[in-house]
Parts: C-alpha cells; structure tokens; sequence
C-alpha cells in the first residue's frame, strides 16, 4: 500500500519529510548559533548567570517557532498519509467483500447445480443384466425402452405412421403422459427451470456464463427430455420463456421432431446462436 500512495503522489514519503524538516532545524539551529557567536562573544565569555539566561532567551525565542512548526509539518504529513492509507483499506475492504459475494453467490449457484445432479442421479433403470442404472444413463434407458413408435417420433417428429399407427400431436402426447417412468422426471425438469429462474438473480451480469457451463453438461437425452416434457406439460407455461431466454435447447439433436417441437414450444428456444455468455 505505501507504494501505491508513493505513486499516487497524495502523500509524501515520511522518511524524505523528516530527513528535510530535521536538516532544515539543524541548519537554522547552526545559522542561530552562528549569528550569536559572531556578534555577542566578541566581549568574551560572561560569569554573570543572567547573561546566559538571556542567552537561552535568544535561543529558545528563534528556535521554538522553528520547531513548532516543523513539528506541525511532520503532524500534517502523518495525519494526511494515515487519512489515505484508511482510503486504500477501505477500498481493499470493500474488494474483498465483493469478492466474498461473488464466491458466496457462485456457490450457492453450484449448490443448484449440485441439487440437479443428485435429482438427475436419484432416478435409476433395471436392464436387462440386471445392473442397475442412474442419473444420464437412466434418461438414456428411459428413451431407450419407449415403444416403438414412440422411439420413432423421436428420429422422425409428428405426423408420420409407425406400425400402422399416425403419430398426431394429440397421440403421441397422450401416450407419452402414460408413460409413468418419464412422468417420473417431472421433478427432474423442476430442478431445471428452478436453476435457469435462480441464476440471474444470484449471479448478476455473469450469469449467462454460468448457465453456458450447465448447458454444456446436458446430454443430447437430456436435451430431448426435456424438451418433450416442456411440450407435454401446459403448467410449465411461464418456464418456457426460462428455455427461450437461454436457447437452452439449441443443441437439441437435429431432425423433424426439433423441427415439429420448434412450432409448439416459443421461439427462439432451438436457435442456433446462443446470446452471449
């Protein structure tokens, strides 16, 4: 911090202050010695006690000035150097104190994020060796174990006939809401909007960066999860606007489903340029 001080220039370097006020009070104390000696002990050393107490009066008459003023210098120069040096602590203290709230923010941030992974890691899936999956891989399985022609919507969208069967809007979306294992994810997708909704106010103008950070953790089964659930379920209706804030979706995996899901859900959710981060 003296440093800074040092080149800012407010304040002077005491050690340079001293030094000066010190050789200026000893160079004036010479000069006064000097003058006395040169004009009073012409008439030799006087035995009269008086004579030396007029003498300490001639001194102490010149140099008191001079040292109550050096003194007040010096005072001046550690009352402006303290004053400045409080300045710079404050603004140390007032950095800190942002820095700990932007750690404290970030952190509750990755709590969320945390909070997703253990939603996303608490649905599990039997397959068929009998191993037991979670989190990303269950999704998977999840999509995986559809009924045919519901697997089919996901590479081919609407309107198409799958085993004798046309894939409407209105049939898929009732079979998909039978499908009790996704309904499942209901919660899962809770998570999601809640950490969209909560970013921006925990993380202010860097939030963007943070959600690019979830995003880049979602699968493309993820992606499609939630992105048919958000579909599928009118209740998430003011959440939507959470997914076309971000474009959260735009790396859904392509083909005429995105393309069909494009129509019902709000513009902007499947763009291919994401607002920057």
């Amino acid at each position: 911090m003296t440093e800074k001080v040092k080149q800012d220039g407010l304040v002077p370097d005491m050690s340079r202050v001293l030094g000066q006020l010190i050789s200026s009070v000893y160079l004036i104390g010479v000069l006064v010695l000097g003058a006395y000696a040169l004009f009073f002990l012409s008439a030799g050393v006087s035995r009269d006690p008086s004579d030396w107490g007029t003498m300490g009066d001639y001194f102490g008459g010149l140099m008191n000035p001079v040292v109550s003023f050096a003194t007040l210098v010096v005072a001046y120069a550690v009352w402006k150097q303290q004053r400045e040096e409080l300045r710079h602590t404050k603004v140390a203290l007032e950095d800190q104190a942002k820095t700990a709230e932007q750690h404290r923010q970030e952190q509750r941030f990755f709590d969320l994020l945390n909070v997703y992974n253990r939603t996303l890691d608490s649905y599990t899936a039997s397959v068929v060796e009998g191993r037991v999956l979670a989190g990303k891989e269950a999704v998977s399985t999840a999509l995986k174990t559809l009924p045919s022609y519901l697997k089919y919507t996901l590479k081919h969208g609407f309107g198409q006939t799958a085993n004798d069967q046309h894939l409407t809007q209105e049939f898929v979306a009732e079979e998909w809401m039978q499908r009790r294992d996704l309904r499942e994810f209901t919660t899962y997708l809770r998570v999601v909007f809640r950490l969209l909704g909560e970013a921006e106010p925990l993380l202010g103008d860097q939030h963007r960066r943070y959600i690019a950070l979830f995003q880049s953790q979602l699968s493309d089964d993820e992606l499609c999860l939630i992105g048919i659930l958000s579909w599928l379920d009118p209740s998430w209706k003011q959440e939507k606007q959470l997914l076309q804030k971000y474009c959260l979706l735009r790396h859904f995996p392509k083909g005429q489903l995105r393309q069909d899901l494009s129509q019902l859900l709000p513009p902007g959710i499947f763009e291919e340029k994401a607002p920057p981060c």
